[in-house]
């Protein structure tokens, strides 16, 4: 069965309620009213009262799976403040160059596209914020730009997952299909990385004080250290285009920044580097890999179609957790402080994320009658036109992010739909695909999931205002992809 003009409309309220009150007031009742909000339209929309359980017990697996990496980074946070590893950190920096603009930038960009690369899962929030902020950096300012440049590595995310299995897989797309999409997410992304850098240098100088014209300038010719690479191996091998283009990153800044008369200490960076060869040692053994996969699932949930799911072992967790407790033996620090501060923290994440996840979730699974509110939102799209539509490619893939908060599940619920709205009305299939997962990737920089979960570990309480940040940017970047889309269609 279809739905009205004004059923289609009704399907938006929710994911407005949602931003609006986010805006411009408190995120914990911007949650809370758009979950009460869409219980009704799930009813609304005749949904039974089996699915609306089973909507919220899959939600609450989900908030787990986000909750193992918050606890993970928090734990080993707290011990790396405590044993002063963080002050380190920040020495060795200052030796390696003095402008601390750069420093930022060197972080920002290296360590957020390398962690996305070897985890994804939302690693770079939660860890790289909390690395500048201990570093003397402003709190808004630091979660805003990690998300902000996140966004640029989620396109292809660890080992292309995104295309992969949010459009490949489920679509049963070709190799050569698979090859053209990440071309064009390659070319968009570059353009919207462009438009975000101009977003990067202002907050910076909003938050630190003007820049010095020739530190700028190095920022600049940093930022293309990766972005060329990540374009170039977008082309080439896209699965790996993330992680490469971080390792080439470093390896250029070093020659361009570094002085034969300056010390580098990479004694302090022990534990990043243990953290990351952590994370990478699963993904060099496809068996290990494979085994780590299997989540822990409870099917067919209050006998429906629902599964409850969770993949701790995937997760990033266990690596915080053994680093953190190979530090507790090295150093001399309180356990029982550092666990019951991040036990605290987590349990107050979970109160603010669930309602936020089990939104997404009722919007996803309220198809039991009639198309969901989520498939409801492309079909509203459509009644603007075929130009339009291709205007609006992006933005469906941005809302799926921003929902579902992850690129991948955005391109597994609109990529059929994005796929058989491009034939139906004679668009390249590719270049639109291509705008849906760019589009998801924008929209990473705006899910609340993501802030909430880097907001709890650095202890900024006002999470509203990173969402207030990184709108602007996301817009506008995700209007730059638009209109590269539109031109790669006019002109292909």
């Amino acid at each position: 069965m279809s739905l009205d003009t004004l059923h289609l409309f009704l399907a938006l309220t929710p994911i407005l309620t949602l931003l609006v009150l986010s805006l411009f007031s408190n995120m914990k009742i911007a949650a809370i009213a758009s979950f009460f909000l869409t219980t009704v339209l799930f009813f609304v929309w005749q949904n039974p009262i089996n699915a609306y359980f089973a909507s919220l017990t899959v939600a609450f697996g989900m908030t787990l799976n986000i909750l193992f990496i918050i606890f993970g980074a928090l734990f080993l946070f707290h011990i790396m403040k405590e044993t002063g590893l963080l002050e380190r950190l920040n020495h060795s920096l200052e030796a390696f160059h003095s402008s601390k603009e750069i420093r930022f930038f060197l972080l920002t960009f290296g360590l957020t596209g390398l962690l996305e690369g070897v985890a994804g899962f939302g690693t770079p929030g939660a860890l790289v914020p909390f690395l500048l902020i201990s570093l003397g950096y402003n709190a808004t300012l630091s979660i805003s730009a990690v998300l902000l440049v996140d966004m640029i590595f989620v396109a292809f995310g660890a080992v292309g997952t995104p295309i992969n299995i949010g459009l490949t897989a489920s679509l049963g797309l070709s190799t050569i299909d698979t090859s053209r999409i990440a071309m064009y997410v390659g070319i968009l992304m570059t353009c919207a990385a462009i438009a975000v850098l101009y977003f990067l240098l202002r907050m910076y100088e909003r938050s630190h004080g003007k820049m010095k014209r020739d530190h700028k300038q190095s920022v600049v010719v940093m930022f293309f250290f990766f972005l060329i690479p990540y374009l170039l191996f977008s082309f080439t091998i896209p699965d790996l285009a993330t992680i490469l283009s971080s390792v080439v990153f470093f390896l250029a800044c070093f020659f361009y920044l570094h002085h034969s008369n300056r010390k580098i200490t990479l004694r302090a960076w022990i534990p990043y580097g243990s953290l990351i060869a952590l994370l990478i040692l699963p993904k060099t053994s496809p068996s290990i890999q494979q085994l780590l996969a299997k989540p822990i699932t409870i099917p067919d949930l209050y006998s429906t179609n629902m599964m409850f799911s969770i993949a701790p072992w995937s997760s990033p967790l266990f690596a915080f957790l053994l680093v953190g407790l190979v530090l507790m033996s090295v150093y001399t620090c309180h356990p029982q402080n550092i666990l019951k501060e991040t036990l605290h923290k987590s349990i107050a994440s979970l109160l603010l994320l669930f309602p936020v996840v089990a939104i997404s979730q009722l919007m996803l699974h309220s198809d039991a009658i009639f198309p969901s509110m989520i498939q409801s939102i492309s079909h509203l799209f459509l009644l603007f036109g075929k130009t339009s539509y291709l205007i609006f490619a992006p933005f469906i893939g941005m809302l799926g992010s921003f929902v579902s908060g992850s690129n991948t599940v955005s391109n597994l619920i609109f990529g059929s739909t994005q796929l058989e709205v491009a034939k139906s009305i004679g668009l390249n299939p590719s270049i639109v695909l291509a705008l849906q997962s760019a589009g998801g990737a924008i929209g990473s920089s705006i899910c609340l999931f993501n802030i909430i979960a880097a907001c709890v570990i650095v202890n900024l309480k006002n999470t509203h205002v990173i969402l207030k940040h990184n709108l602007i940017p996301a817009l506008c970047a995700c209007l730059v992809v638009s209109f590269a889309g539109f031109a790669l269609i006019t002109f292909l």
